[in-house]
């Protein structure tokens, strides 16, 4: 999260910590859904017969977790990146004379 408050709106700011906050309970609903899912194949398909079938669906489900995880950190990390890019470029514009919300025109 940009530290640079001072520039922002109480909507942007407000807006930023909606989506970590819904993108976070997204991953934490995968995380759920899919160690509930390997956890009942176990229980269903673990008497011994089928342990292959058990281990390919909880190594799957351990798959989707890290795909989703590092889905969602880098999504979070390159928000941020340009954040800061987007925020230093409009102080640089403002230090010119340059409005950056009209295309950085005077």
């Amino acid at each position: 999260m940009n530290t640079d408050h001072q520039n922002r709106t109480p909507e942007e700011i407000s807006l930023e910590r909606l989506r970590s906050k819904t993108g976070l309970a997204a991953l934490i609903v995968t995380i759920i859904a899919v160690v509930a899912l390997a956890g009942v194949s176990a229980v269903v398909l673990g008497d011994g017969e089928n342990t292959n079938a058990t281990v390919a669906i909880i190594t799957a489900g351990f798959g989707i977790i890290s795909t989703v995880a590092t889905a969602f950190f880098g999504i979070r990390a390159t928000a941020n990146s340009a954040e800061k890019i987007v925020s230093a470029a409009g102080q640089e514009g403002r230090q010119q004379g340059e409005d950056p919300r009209n295309g950085g025109r005077r």
